[in-house]
This record gives C-alpha cells, sequence and structure tokens, in this order.
C-alpha cells in the first residue's frame, strides 16, 4: 500500500528506526504513533536563521558586491549552513562573500523542509533588495532584471517578466493601505537512482513497473511519459508498483527529484520498447523500421495508412517469435538538472488599527522545463505559495526561555487555509532542460522560496514599515507602525 514519501526531513530515519530496532529485539511487529505534540518535538522542522547581509550597489542599480553572515539554529542536530549561499540567487554578483554557521540550541533536531533553507536565505536576500531599490527609486522588477544573469537553460528575466505581466505589475494601483510585493526564488532539483520496467501487454496495452510512491500524481506523469515515446494512447497505460523487495530501485520521494530522475528511467525503458515494436512491426508490415510511423496505438507505413498493425499485433507476434514478449529496461543516476526560477507578486491590505494583513492577490510564475502534467504541476505551485506566505504572515514554532515548545499542535500552530487565500494565479514557462524527460526540471521545492519575502514587500508598499522578523503577525505590524509614528 502506497503510505507516502520520505521527503527531505524524513530521508535520514524518524520514527520509523525506533519500530524497525524494538522488532529485531523483541521478534514481533512494532507499531509506534506520534502525539501531535511528539510529532511537533521530533518531526524534523526547517531550522531558523539570522542572518545579516551588506550590499553594494551603483546608482545606476548595477550589483557589485555582497558580504553575508549566516546563522542557522539547527537545534540539537542538523545543519542549514549550506544554504547561506543563496543569497547570491540568480543575480550577477561579480564579488561575494557568504559566511554560514550551524548554531546547536536545545531545541528539536531539524531537517529540510521544501526547499531546505530557500526560505529563510531568499527572505533575507530579495527583502534587502527590495529596500535598496526604493532607496534608489526605482521599479523593483527593473531592479532584479537589469541585475539577473544569463542562465543556460533557464530563462530568469521571461519568468519574472511573466509573472509581473500575468499582474499588469506596470499599471498596478493601490487603494488606501494596499501595497504590492515582488520577490523571486530559486532552486535545483536532486538527482538520483532510478529504474524502471515497461513491458507491452498482447492486448496491445502497456505496463510500467517500478518502486515509486504515488504522493502527487506521479503515477499520471509516468503514464504519460510512457504513453508518449511507446506511441500509445495514456488510457492504454497502467503504472504498477512494488516494495523496495520486489520492485526496481526507485529514487527517494523528496528533492524535486521524483519527476526528472524516475521520469528518466521510464522513459528509457519505454524507448526500449518502442525500438522492439518498430522492429516486429517491420516484419510484419514488410517495410523499414524507419518508414513506419507510432502512434495512437497502431504502427503505420509512412505515406500509406491502410498498411498498419495495432500495439496488440504487434504484441502477439512478438511473443510467438525468436525475441519474445517485449519489454524494457530504464535506469537513471545523478545527471545535472537546471536551475529552476520561481517569481512571486502579492498584493496585501493592512489594518492600521489592528495590524492584521489581508492577502488580496497571488500571482506566480515558475520555469519548469516542460510541464508534463500542467495541473499536476500548477497544484505544486499552488501548495509552496500557500506555505511561502504562510511563513510569513502565521507560522512559527515559539519556544520559552526553557526551551520548551510552547505551541506543540494546530491549536495554537496557525496554518493558512482556504479563508485566509486569495484564488492563486499561476503561469508556467518552459525552457527545457537538456538532461530532465522532455526537458523536465524539478517543480516541488522552488514555489515555497519567494513568499516571505514578496508579502514583507508589500506590507511595505501598503503601510511603510520594513519588518524584519517572521511571521508578520498583527502585533509586530501594529508595533511596526507606533514606532514609526513615534518616529515621525
Amino acid at each position: 500500500m502506497t503510505i507516502g514519501g520520505g521527503f527531505g526531513a524524513k530521508f535520514g530515519g524518524v520514527v520509523d528506526v525506533y519500530a524497525v530496532l524494538l522488532s529485531q529485539a523483541t521478534g514481533h511487529p512494532v507499531k509506534i504513533a506520534y502525539t501531535r505534540e511528539e510529532d511537533f518535538l521530533d518531526g524534523r522542522p526547517a531550522p531558523g536563521l539570522i542572518m545579516t547581509i551588506k550590499t553594494g550597489v551603483r546608482k545606476d542599480g548595477k550589483i557589485l558586491a555582497r558580504q553575508a553572515f549566516a546563522y542557522w539554529d539547527v537545534g540539537v542536530q542538523g545543519n542549514g549552513s549550506w544554504a547561506s549561499a543563496r543569497v547570491k540567487s540568480v543575480y550577477d554578483i561579480p564579488h561575494i562573500d557568504v559566511h554560514g554557521y550551524d548554531v546547536a540550541t536545545n531545541k528539536p533536531p531539524t531537517g529540510a523542509y521544501r526547499a531546505p533553507g530557500g526560505p529563510q536565505a531568499s527572505f533575507a536576500s530579495e527583502a534587502q533588495l527590495n529596500k535598496i531599490a526604493h532607496a534608489l527609486s526605482i521599479d523593483p522588477v527593473d531592479f532584479r532584471l537589469r541585475n539577473m544573469r544569463e542562465g543556460r537553460e533557464v530563462d530568469f528575466k521571461q519568468t519574472l517578466r511573466k509573472a509581473a505581466e500575468k499582474a499588469d505589475w506596470w499599471n498596478r494601483t493601490n487603494g488606501p493601505n494596499e501595497g504590492w510585493g515582488v520577490a523571486i526564488g530559486e532552486w535545483t532539483n536532486g538527482n538520483g537512482p532510478s529504474s524502471a520496467v515497461c513491458t507491452l501487454q498482447d492486448d496491445g496495452s502497456v505496463k510500467v513497473f517500478s518502486g515509486l510512491m504515488d504522493i502527487t500524481g506521479t503515477d499520471t506523469a509516468m503514464a504519460q511519459i510512457a504513453a508518449e515515446v511507446v506511441g500509445a494512447s495514456y488510457d492504454r497505460v497502467s503504472v504498477s508498483r512494488g516494495d523496495t523487495n520486489s520492485a526496481p530501485m526507485a529514487v527517494a520521494s523528496g528533492g524535486s527529484q521524483v519527476t526528472f530522475s524516475m521520469g528518466n528511467a521510464v522513459r528509457r525503458a519505454a524507448a526500449e520498447v518502442r525500438e522492439r515494436v518498430l522492429e516486429v512491426a517491420a516484419d510484419l508490415l514488410e517495410a523499414r523500421p524507419d518508414d513506419l510511423d507510432l502512434r495512437d496505438n497502431k504502427v503505420s507505413v509512412r505515406g500509406a495508412p491502410d498498411r498498419a498493425v495495432t500495439l496488440g499485433d504487434v504484441a502477439k507476434a512478438a511473443a510467438k517469435g525468436k525475441g519474445g514478449p517485449i519489454s524494457g529496461k530504464g535506469s537513471f543516476a545523478h545527471e545535472p538538472s537546471a536551475t529552476t526560477i520561481a517569481a512571486q507578486i502579492v498584493k496585501v491590505e493592512v489594518d492600521p488599527d489592528t495590524g492584521k494583513v489581508w492577502l488580496r492577490r497571488i500571482v506566480q510564475s515558475l520555469d519548469c522545463g516542460k510541464a508534463i502534467n500542467p495541473m499536476a504541476v500548477e497544484g505544486q505551485m499552488e501548495g509552496g505559495a500557500v506555505q511561502g506566505v504562510g511563513w510569513g504572515l502565521w507560522e512559527q514554532m515559539a519556544y520559552g526561555p526553557d526551551g520548551r515548545n510552547l505551541n506543540p499542535g494546530f491549536l495554537d500552530y496557525h496554518l493558512a487555509t482556504s479563508a485566509d487565500l486569495p484564488a492563486i494565479e499561476t503561469v508556467l514557462v518552459e525552457v527545457p532542460t537538456d538532461n530532465g524527460p522532455f526537458g523536465a526540471k524539478g517543480v516541488g521545492e522552488p514555489p515555497i522560496t519567494p513568499g516571505i519575502a514578496a508579502v514583507q514587500n508589500a506590507i511595505f508598499d501598503a503601510v511603510g514599515v520594513d519588518l524584519h522578523e517572521v511571521p508578520f503577525t498583527p502585533e509586530r505590524v501594529r508595533a511596526a507602525l507606533r514606532e514609526k509614528a513615534n518616529r515621525n
């Protein structure tokens, strides 16, 4: 049965390790279930971050240098300092100096949380860039476009422009206490060992077999890839899964690597099936494989569509021939992908009396390389956006002076709900990467990275307060407004 994915935070083993050890010691099945409080304490939350950044910029808006010091709160175990370099992001910065430190504290161990370290580092980086753009009287979108480097297999500028055009950024208007914010984030998907088997059944259907878990519509994507390569219709492809004791090796469910890695393995397995189909069909049709068309569940001679055989005919003929039933296997490991950029623009309204912030609009774009399943890509983008703005406005694990978690449950830990959110508008940009299946890049993690900074910038645009600590609760917004009033 499908039990879900490991994701980054669970890659090293959490509660499952205790169950295995106890089962080995007792010789009996062991089940361990956490209470919600235990899950908060041992579920590997993301590390906290305190970062200071200094950036050198010419009056014309060209970034020349950047220095950053990052201190990551990793609890009793964990790491975050490696993500400090995210402050360079997708910008052309000639001189950069980054220092990252992991600080052990008396808090729960930390782990990878959707683009580990990305939202924290992007918040610090992008919030400061918005401050610089304001100080130089340069539009924050234009300021970013001036400084984005040219990417390989990715178009940073186009992705930001698409979001800005969707939001009608250059014609935006503000009502009372309304403001707009913009930010970008970047990530590069992981890549891991994957393998799959693809077979042509005697009824002409196609079966894909692997050890992959179907947690975000990955079965759909694998079936689509196999169908495209083999020349079968999607409804004629089935995907079956097995456990680690029976199925071909599958990549772990995390790191935005599933479609990238397993998609490549499935594509290669399906390509072997396609090659065999064309060989067998060439004998049946008395033609050369190069002269055949394979699509819509049949093989036909190019220029003579009446000379055709179905995939079922080919499968039956192969089973009776010396080649045997048609099957293919594909493997993949550690071929690099390209950077993926996510851009977000949000509009907020702030109540200056209470400090409450309402989200009025969320517009985002993502360079996904190639959207294998556009609806699933949009779903990942929407989920990431919700988590990003959630970090900005609501989510926080609070601790007392003794290190005790003060809100270990969803009564006091606020997660965004549909009542907190406007409709989310998405734009897909497709600049293929060389090594991805049909050019696809990983899309699971990048959408979370820009949200905090975009909300922070929008609050500043609305009421003129510059917040540096998340979440931007009504109490913090109201306190900043009082401080601003006292200064004036």
